[in-house]
């Protein structure tokens, strides 16, 4: 559980700063070890993807990306957004797009925390 805890915070950041990791790299940052390291991060996305989906939240998982291109999640994580009933109509690319797009909204600060922060920053204590 604490795994998940740890791979919760970092797709947080992830999203707040708008990058995503490769699934090579988020298992090293998790330190998952072992020949099905991939597999293991690959079930515990799909964990995190059932806790966004019922909670009508964009899926967070979709900050983990192939490392070749076109840099997508892996099939699995399109296969798990159509048995959660989100895939709909759109391609893994436009749904892919979708979700990176809500959230960059949902975690980005605002421009008015941005500039508070600069004000902040600014001031000499």
């Amino acid at each position: 559980m604490e795994q998940l805890s740890q791979l919760v915070s970092i797709l947080e950041e992830l999203a707040g700063t708008g990058q995503t990791l490769t699934y090579i790299e988020m298992a090293d940052r998790l330190d998952l070890k072992g020949a099905r390291r991939i597999t293991r991060l690959a079930l515990m996305l799909e964990e995190v993807m059932s806790l966004d989906a019922s909670h009508g939240e964009p899926l967070r998982a979709a900050l983990v990306v192939s490392r070749c291109a076109p840099h997508l999640p892996r099939p699995g994580f399109f296969d798990c957004a159509r048995r959660l009933g989100l895939l709909n109509d759109l391609s893994p690319e436009q749904f892919h797009a979708k979700m990176y797009e809500l959230l960059r909204a949902k975690y980005s600060p605002s421009e008015e925390t941005n500039y508070v922060q600069r004000e902040i920053s600014q001031k000499s204590f």
